[in-house]
């Protein structure tokens, strides 16, 4: 097979998981800081939305490990295998990717290594698997600011590979999630709200 068709498929294999850790990140940050403060209320009285909110959380961590796991065979469509496939000598390395955009990707790869680890610590220790967990490291935090640079990562390497070999451009959006479009919290906010106002109302008619 073309090289530049093999570096292709393998890029588009990475854009879907890509896609997927992207539209359950912007699921689950919505419902985690939506845009008003009724909506931040009903949400924290909702056990449903709760319960769907951190399923979206653990998707988000279990797919974007995927493309950050530089050891695991398992997982081949990865930034760290790709990167060492374009450099020289590599299984793509004919193929022009410029050598300063490697550099590039590689120093911040080294300069969020510790949250990959920490990552990839919590979809082995706690979402993929059930075994006893004694690396404490696995508990620390992961803010949605810290995903979201990964995520941007992924995305530019995926624009860069596009515009620099396939002399395209990639247009990367979500497949479902707009937030403008996102309502279903809100509507349920103002049936919650009038289901209230009319007991009251009722409630005050049977007192007079």
């Amino acid at each position: 097979m073309d090289k530049v068709k093999q570096l292709k498929d393998e890029v588009w294999e990475m854009w879907q998981i890509f896609i997927v850790s992207n539209e359950c990140f912007d699921y689950t940050y919505y419902l985690h800081k939506p845009d008003t403060k009724e909506e931040v209320d009903y949400l924290r009285r909702s056990k449903d939305f709760r319960f769907i909110r951190n399923m979206l959380w653990r998707m988000t961590i279990i797919e974007l490990s995927k493309l950050f796991s530089s050891s695991s065979k398992r997982d081949k469509y990865n930034l760290f295998h790709l990167i060492q496939k374009l450099k020289k000598g590599g299984q793509y390395g004919d193929i022009s990717v410029q050598e300063e955009t490697l550099e590039k990707w590689e120093s911040k790869l080294q300069e969020h290594q510790e949250l990959i680890n920490r990552i990839l610590k919590l979809r082995d220790k706690q979402y993929a698997h059930t075994d006893p967990n004694n690396d404490k490291s696995a508990d620390l935090p992961i803010y949605y600011t810290d995903i979201k640079e990964l995520l941007l990562i992924i995305e530019d390497v995926i624009k860069e590979i596009y515009h620099q070999v396939f002399k395209a451009e990639a247009h990367i959006a979500n497949l479902f999630f707009d937030k403008g479009q996102f309502d279903i919290i809100k509507i349920l906010c103002k049936e919650e709200k009038r289901e209230i106002d009319d007991l009251i109302r009722r409630s005050n008619e049977r007192r007079y």
